[in-house]
């Protein structure tokens, strides 16, 4: 694997499991990119991330505290109930401290400024001997550990999020979790920045119906996502397309590409089910097909490198024509 999950709460919808609230302002704080970012005020706050457990994982969290503290974690990582670790800021030095299960191994030394923004990157590498704790802030080692960060009988972790969220103040933006695994993405995320692309123009293929029509890429360019117009089909095979909007100027460089789609069945009977398509140069890149839920929720493939070859760049993801084909 690689990058196997993102969220810069672009879609203004909450991508995590549980807790936390989507905003695009608050007490005069804006997000570090885009529009969106999540809100966190006395609220466990997580995530089950997909294909796991991994015993190694690097992870990034941009973060924001607001005027007021009184303790709390701001990032942490667990095997199904039981907390494996976590960042702590401790209210009165405003350093971050590191625990491992319960206990405290160390500190960062920055001190983390009121209404600022930082990233912080967490490797982390569950085992009895030879485990890894390393945190980076902006990019800075402010933290390393060898040994035992394995703290109970577990040894992989399935979820991340803040699990002691007490009264404060803490705002998140670009996620990303990477597994050491793959070929590309497979170690410190750098501070990447999470970018939408809407829906801004018809596709070349329109073989679903819009609802209310006669448009179809209108019908799905809304923020957050909208139940009261869609474009939907009862053929299997049939096809839809959208032009999308380009990258922010000020991309470099692209690291992965995640294709999103918010939809429900509306029945068992065939099409259940749909394969995101990627068209480049007038090629078409089937992706596997996807079970689509009972009631509206996100639906999505993160694609590490590009399908027509090689890695991705700024020039391939503006190109990319985004579409879905119905599946039995």
């Amino acid at each position: 694997m690689a990058m196997i999950f993102m969220t810069g709460a672009e879609w203004g919808i909450n991508e995590f499991d549980a807790g936390g609230s989507i905003v695009t302002s608050k007490n005069g704080v804006l997000p570090r990119t885009g529009a969106y970012m999540y809100g966190i005020t006395y609220c466990d706050w997580f995530k089950a991330l997909p294909g796991g457990p991994y015993q190694e994982l690097f992870c990034q969290v941009a973060f924001f505290y607001s005027d007021y503290i009184s303790g709390g974690s701001i990032f942490g990582w667990r095997c199904g109930g039981t907390q494996l670790g976590y960042l702590r800021l401790n209210s009165s030095t405003r350093v971050i401290e590191v625990y491992i299960g319960s206990t405290l191994a160390g500190t960062c030394p920055l001190v983390i400024l009121n209404r600022t923004w930082y990233v912080i990157e967490v490797h982390i590498k569950i085992a009895d001997a030879g485990g890894v704790l390393e945190i980076r802030i902006d990019g800075n080692p402010q933290f390393a550990f060898i040994g035992d960060t394995k703290p109970g009988s577990e040894t992989a972790i399935d979820r991340i999020g803040v699990y002691i969220a007490v009264n404060n103040d803490y705002y998140y933006d670009d996620v990303i979790v990477n597994d050491p695994s793959g070929e590309v993405n497979n170690s410190w995320p750098g501070g990447l920045k999470i970018a939408l692309r809407l829906p801004i123009s018809e596709g070349p293929i329109q073989q679903w119906t819009p609802t209310p029509g006669p448009g179809h890429y209108t019908a799905l360019d809304e923020r957050p996502p909208s139940g009261s117009d869609n474009v939907k089909t009862d053929v299997v095979g049939n096809i839809e397309m959208v032009q999308l909007s380009a990258l922010p100027a000020e991309a470099q460089s692209v690291r992965a590409v995640q294709l999103d789609f918010w939809g429900l069945k509306m029945s068992t009977v065939a099409p259940t089910r749909l394969a995101p398509i990627v068209r480049l140069g007038e090629v078409d890149y089937i992706q596997a097909t996807q079970d689509l839920p009972l009631a509206q929720g996100q639906v999505k493939t993160l694609l590490n490198t590009n399908p027509a070859g090689g890695n991705w760049s700024v020039a391939a993801a503006n190109a990319v024509i985004l579409g879905v084909q119905a599946k039995e």
